[in-house]
């Protein structure tokens, strides 16, 4: 007879239980080790400090301005130094900013409207933060009719210029396979200049960020994730059925539609941006640029259909896809501005762009890389890099 078998079945343990051993670990490792190491470390002769000016607000005999903390420390403000001459003013919530914090400065002072303002910062241990506003005009009161103006002034600089660009859809039409596809590589042309101008556009902004919010690393999230993200829009919501499952040329309009739109709300936000810093005249330059600038990207979007028949439907709402960004652009710089979402937005701006290029070089154009092997293709691509370039000399650095 064969033995009983009387032994308990073993208690299998699970594989997610095994994760949380680790973290207890790491969790110990953390309360109990960093302190005796600090411990045994020599005080920094050298405090590191990092104050961000967020926001300047010009007013009638009135100067407000917003300050977060970006450092490791808290900072006691000490003195405050307008063109370098002493003056006294008022701190919310407190002359002490602590790590992360915000505070607003209210600092009466009789400024004249177009002379350059230098403000300085002296904090308890003589270390100095300075902006300058390189013409002083009075910022525009947030209300209804700034958000009227602010409007216009998006409509102005991306709606407009973009339905100008759309204008050209008969001419392009017309073209035979050679030059659609000169058009389409042209195209690129833009759109690569356009990412690249994002790009060093946002980096600029995230050395701004303060230093605690790590504004390369908002930089580099903001950038993957609209790349993959438009990427799985192209493969899951903008198929061609004629196409054999790749991107279809209306979707593909669509998508530069809406990289350039997000192109556009980063040149509302610096429109906006300008404003809320005080630098009404950075701003007003602004505007005459981009709106130059914006004219070839009403070209970009609709080169993909230009080939077949398009509904106006399609087509209002490929330009308000475009240009319509820039309202909102213009008023979120304009009334909330701050370093952190500038750099955020420019970035996705600049995923989508480079999105949509690979869309273009692999579906339109065809080939991949070997598809500007063709000398028209390429001389398309220069010119449009070389109309960017031009048309970008009207805007101020």
């Amino acid at each position: 007879m064969g033995k009983v078998q009387n032994e308990k079945p073993r208690t299998r343990v699970k594989p997610y239980s095994l994760a949380i051993i680790p973290l207890i670990l790491l969790a110990a490792l953390l309360y109990f080790v960093p302190p005796n190491l600090i411990g045994l470390m020599p005080e920094a002769e050298v405090p590191i400090e990092s104050l961000t000016f967020e926001r300047v607000i010009l007013e009638s005999n009135l100067i407000k301005v917003e300050v977060v903390n970006g450092g490791p420390n808290d900072i006691t403000l000490s003195q405050l130094f307008i063109n370098d001459a002493l003056y006294s003013g008022y701190i919310d919530p407190d002359d002490v900013v602590p790590r992360l914090g915000r505070a607003t400065l209210y600092i009466p002072y009789s400024w004249v409207k177009g002379e350059p303002i230098i403000i300085t910062l002296l904090s308890s241990n003589a270390i100095k933060f300075e902006h300058e506003i390189e013409a002083a005009v009075a910022t525009p009161v947030v209300g209804a009719n700034q958000l009227i103006t602010f409007a216009l002034i998006g409509t102005y600089v991306g709606i407009i210029p973009v339905f100008l660009g759309l204008a050209w859809l008969p001419l392009l039409r017309k073209l035979i396979t050679k030059w659609y596809n000169f058009i389409l590589s042209l195209t690129v042309g833009l759109l690569i200049f356009l990412g690249a101008d994002a790009l060093i556009e946002a980096s600029e902004a995230a050395l701004s960020v303060p230093s605690a919010f790590q504004g390369s690393a908002v930089l580099i999230f903001g950038v993957a994730i609209s790349f993959l993200g438009l990427q799985l829009i192209g493969e899951r919501g903008f198929r061609g059925s004629s196409k054999g499952g790749k991107l279809g040329l209306l979707g593909l309009a669509y998508m530069i539609a809406l990289g350039i739109g997000l192109h556009n709300f980063g040149e509302g936000l610096a429109i906006g941006s300008a404003y809320a810093l005080g630098e009404v005249a950075l701003g007003t330059f602004l505007i005459i640029g981009f709106t130059i600038h914006n004219i070839t990207e009403g070209v970009a979007i609709v080169s993909p259909v230009s080939r077949r028949s398009v509904q106006i439907s399609h087509l209002v709402m490929l330009g308000l896809i475009g240009g319509a960004p820039t309202i909102l652009g213009t008023i979120v710089g304009g009334m909330a501005y701050t370093s952190f979402w500038a750099t955020l937005f420019l970035a996705v701006g600049v995923g989508a762009i480079f999105q949509v290029v690979y869309q273009i070089s692999n579906h339109a154009i065809g080939g991949g890389i070997r598809g500007w092997t063709t000398p028209t293709n390429l001389a398309g691509l220069f010119l449009g890099l070389l109309i960017m370039y031009t048309t970008g000399m009207v805007i101020p650095t």
